[in-house]
């Protein structure tokens, strides 16, 4: 599977199975793959400040920056040698 399908079924897999929002499960991800903030915002195309406050729930996440997100974990994660 390639690896942002893989990335977005992981996230969609949190956010139904257990009590995270989409802002937490990439902060989860992001954190386990060993990603800053800073680095998946700049990758994503956004502030570090909106990616924050998506990640703590205090900011809705667009469907299309949840898509930027995804791929952009995709893509550091894979720089990093890891696999989602």
């Amino acid at each position: 599977m390639h690896l942002v399908a893989r990335v977005a079924a992981t996230v969609h897999d949190w956010c139904m199975f257990t009590p995270h929002t989409p802002g937490s499960a990439i902060r989860l991800l992001r954190e386990a793959l060993g990603i800053s903030l800073r680095d998946l915002a700049r990758a994503a195309g956004i502030s570090a400040s909106h990616l924050s406050r998506m990640e703590c729930g205090e900011r809705a996440m667009p469907p299309m920056t949840h898509e930027h997100l995804i791929a952009a974990l995709a893509r550091l994660g894979s720089t990093k040698g890891t696999a989602a």
